[in-house]
């Protein structure tokens, strides 16, 4: 059975994604990513709002 990283909260303006776990700096990972995306290819992921320790919230 594989288990869940993070919890996702849908809500009308904005999603926000809570990590289980962060040792291995997945909310820093994700939101590098979301950045580049932004940045590179606009329109192409979420855009990032902002974040917290344990989350992202785009």
């Amino acid at each position: 059975m594989v288990e869940s990283t993070h919890d996702v909260v849908m809500g009308r303006e904005e999603v926000i994604k809570r990590y289980r776990s962060w040792q291995r700096g997945e909310p820093d990972r994700e939101w590098a990513a979301l950045r580049l995306l932004r940045r590179f290819s606009p329109g192409l992921a979420p855009t990032p709002l902002r974040r917290g320790w344990t989350t992202v919230v785009q």
